[in-house]
């Protein structure tokens, strides 16, 4: 239907007139979600309303990438992405399974029993979803200060566990000679007796012969 050419233009957001005069409004996305609007065509004759309508528009998300941080014996998973929609919503995925209940942006996790588990996250709303790339921290955990959780990629517990072993057979070994040194000079002792006791007993018969 042609409109007549001295037609006018008025916008209502939520029922109250705004200074906009147009045949077309233009808004941001992110400041119109769950706002209705109608316009308004009149002229010197008449006028005529539309009905209300609600913008079905979305802002799509942006890919985000994980950033981790080592603090303690706990690393921080976050899903970044620069000036990501406001109505953003976050999943996180370990070696692909989703993470339930995990929905924040952040995401913790202990250093021991994350190793070698690849994480994701997903951004998502209602017009759009992006997810980041897979992948596994590399934070150390310190058992004590200074001493790393892993040497060489093998557990700390190893080492230590090996060098008491260790030090346990040279304990043994250390008590089984002091035993075997014992006994030997015991028996050195009993010899150096039994010579003394023969060689007394010998002068003793040299001086009763007749």
């Amino acid at each position: 239907m042609q409109k007549p050419d001295d037609s006018q233009y008025k916008w209502f957001q939520n029922g109250n007139q705004i200074n906009e005069t147009g045949i077309n409004l233009k808004k941001k996305i992110v400041e119109m979600k769950k706002v209705q609007f109608s316009c308004e065509v009149y002229n010197k004759i008449s006028n005529e309303r539309s009905d209300p309508v609600v913008n079905m528009c979305f802002e799509p998300v942006r890919k985000p990438e994980i950033n981790t941080t080592c603090k303690s014996s706990e690393v921080f998973f976050t899903c970044n992405a620069a000036q990501q929609a406001d109505d953003a919503q976050y999943k996180w995925f370990q070696n692909g399974e989703v993470i339930h209940n995990e929905i924040k942006i952040s995401l913790i996790r202990t250093i021991s029993e994350s190793k070698n588990m690849n994480f994701s996250c997903e951004v998502y709303n209602d017009g759009s979803s992006e997810k980041s790339l897979s992948l596994s921290h590399n934070c150390v955990y310190n058992i004590l200060p200074g001493i790393p959780d892993e040497l060489f990629g093998i557990s700390t517990w190893i080492f230590i566990a090996g060098g008491g072993g260790f030090l346990l057979v040279l304990i043994i070994i250390i008590v089984c000679c002091c035993v075997i040194c014992k006994k030997k000079k015991k028996l050195r002792e009993n010899d150096e007796e039994e010579l003394e006791y023969r060689g007394a007993k010998r002068s003793t018969s040299s001086y009763c012969s007749p």
